[in-house]
């Protein structure tokens, strides 16, 4: 007797890979693990709670509602569009295949935090200097461009947040590294 699981936030081969490994440590009899859903030969003895217990530690989760199952699957349908739709664009680009790593700890990259946090200094200081003489001196073009500036500085502060982010989130969710 078969036994179908579906399975909220698998979204990648990596994805994929990271539930096989889990299934087969668990000692489960797997037929196929497709992107939301695994399918087992038989029903296993482990325990519902256990098998969800393992897979939350990588951020899946067993779905049982209908409603969720039909989100899932919607979302698994759109994601492999979109992967559909940029192949046949045809740009020379290519989809890069992920691979499984045992590895847990991510160093750092401070030389590009170093570097942002430089640029948005520089870029602030020239956002105060112009907007402060562009309002001395009524002029509409330095008030202009200091805004252009400040945006500038949002930008970096983003990419910051965007780096150290990406950090956070490998240490704290490998299964999407």
């Amino acid at each position: 007797m078969k036994q179908t699981l579906n399975i909220k936030n698998m979204v990648c081969d990596r994805c994929k890979s990271t539930v096989l490994r889990e299934l087969e440590e668990l000692g489960c009899d797997i037929k196929t693990v497709e992107l939301g859903q695994i399918v087992l030969n038989k029903k296993t003895g482990i325990q519902t709670l256990e098998l969800e217990k393992v897979l939350s530690k990588h951020g899946f989760e067993i779905i049982k509602d209908e409603t969720e199952i039909l989100i899932e699957e919607i979302k698994i349908a759109l994601i492999k569009k979109i992967e559909k739709s940029v192949i046949e664009l045809n740009l020379g680009g290519k989809k890069i295949s992920t691979e499984q790593t045992d590895q847990t700890e991510f160093k750092e990259n401070s030389n590009q935090k170093k570097l942002l946090w430089s640029v948005l200094a520089i870029n602030f200081t020239f956002f105060i200097i112009e907007i402060t003489i562009g309002i001395i001196s009524k002029s509409m073009g330095l008030v202009a461009d200091s805004l252009d500036m400040l945006a500038d500085s949002f930008v970096y502060g983003i990419s910051l947040f965007a780096v150290g982010g990406t950090l956070i989130k490998k240490k704290r969710n490998p299964k999407q590294n």
